[in-house]
């Protein structure tokens, strides 16, 4: 009887510890998948570290854009210690692994102003081997959210193991939020991001709903988002 109740218990170990050492990101295993080397010298990647390692590969291989190479611009001017723009405010908390960057162009001639925010931002995960990398672009005009080839939320996990971060579908981080639109038009919806600075939760905000502004708390799970 003992040495059933023993091989019981064993097994049931045996399935814990399979479950358990399953990989939370099989998207790690598509071939396909876009991939970022991380470069570091420390123990464990910095956020400027992650910023410098995605900003350089995507120069390389891909080029910034008008938008990402304006926050490029900025980051350098950082390192270098030099002043930013006028138009342009850089925060860099590299404690709560947080970086944003926001500029404000007023039109002298109609006084309209348009404001563009990037912001990163990393987690860490609960089973300390991989660290969460986002970054998010919100466009606004005039104080209304608009929607461009630039706007959105994107997600990369890193891998202290490979030293690589893998892209990650949004509908798979559990970010796809329900607009409750029925159809587009000149009052289409777009969804904006703000990324915690300090906390783990992102703030999805739907605008231009005829009632107004909607908020919706993605909560951070320790993986992924709910």
């Amino acid at each position: 009887m003992k040495k059933f109740f023993f091989c019981l218990i064993a097994a049931m170990m045996v399935g814990v510890c399979g479950v358990s050492a399953q990989n939370p990101y099989p998207e790690e295993d598509d071939p396909d998948a876009f991939v970022i080397p991380v470069t570091y010298a420390g123990a464990r990647p910095t956020l400027q570290d992650f910023i410098n390692s995605s900003f350089d590969f995507n120069a390389e291989y891909y080029g910034l854009g008008e938008v990402w190479g304006a926050v490029d611009d900025a980051w350098t001017k950082y390192k270098k210690n030099q002043k930013q723009d006028a138009d342009t405010k850089l925060t860099v908390d590299g404690k709560n692994g947080y970086f944003k960057y926001e500029r404000v162009y007023v039109d002298e001639d109609t006084k309209d102003t348009s404001i563009l925010v990037a912001e990163i931002c990393y987690w860490n995960c609960s089973d300390g081997k991989h660290k969460l990398y986002c970054e998010n672009v919100s466009c606004f005009f005039n104080g209304r959210a608009v929607g461009t080839e630039h706007v959105g939320i994107s997600f990369y996990v890193f891998n202290s193991a490979t030293r690589k971060m893998t892209h990650i579908h949004n509908d798979a981080m559990g970010v796809e939020v329900n607009t409750g639109f029925d159809k587009w038009d000149s009052e289409c919806p777009i969804v904006t991001y703000s990324l915690p600075q300090v906390g783990k939760d992102i703030i999805a905000t739907i605008n231009n709903k005829p009632t107004g502004n909607e908020q919706v708390v993605l909560k951070w799970n320790g993986f992924r988002f709910e």
